[in-house]
């Protein structure tokens, strides 16, 4: 976060998945209202699930037959259910959207400590939706979008990631409540 003209700004960046850095998307929120109450982090988390499916639209249209391994929705289960063990969280919602295949929107709830849920969302993300090595970043993906929101134990937005991989804007973010991201930025 920084402020700019009196305001503070919460920087939404770069970011990073499996081990390689994937496209860059600088989303820039006025994060005054989210950064000290609950329904200014709420309305950011609208605001960027609102993004994701106009970018998962979009990249419907551009790339049509652009096709992704989607496992079956009993293994997705199946493998959530694994991850909610693992990590310590419980699953509040699945909706899957359809743009053209499958593009999960994951919403869970920390069991215990939110820093600890927020600092395990990478492997929980390499868990859940899993990346076939590749040479460019935007392949290799099971699901052409993913969005994971993480809310703390008293049910308001704590940290998001997201990404959206048909089309030619591919690439994703993440937004957190602290300014203590799930992934490192450069």
């Amino acid at each position: 976060m920084w402020s700019r003209h009196g305001r503070t700004v919460l920087i939404v960046g770069a970011c990073i998945c499996a081990i390689s850095v994937v496209s860059v998307a600088w989303h820039v929120y006025d994060s005054h209202a989210a950064a000290r109450n609950a329904a200014g982090r709420r309305l950011v988390i609208a605001h960027l699930v609102a993004e994701w499916r106009a970018n998962l639209k979009v990249g419907a249209r551009e790339a049509p037959l652009r096709h992704f391994a989607n496992p079956r929705p009993a293994r997705f289960a199946s493998t959530l259910r694994r991850a909610a063990r693992e990590y310590g969280f419980s699953v509040l919602s699945v909706r899957v959207m359809h743009p053209r295949q499958a593009a999960p929107l994951v919403v869970v709830r920390a069991n215990e400590s939110t820093a600890r849920i927020v600092s395990d969302v990478p492997k929980i993300m390499e868990l859940i939706d899993p990346r076939q090595s590749a040479r460019d970043d935007r392949l290799g993906w099971r699901y052409e979008g993913f969005f994971l929101e993480v809310v703390g134990r008293n049910g308001e937005p704590v940290a998001a990631v997201f990404n959206h991989w048909r089309g030619k804007d591919a690439g994703g973010g993440q937004w957190a409540q602290s300014g203590k991201f799930p992934y490192q930025h450069m």
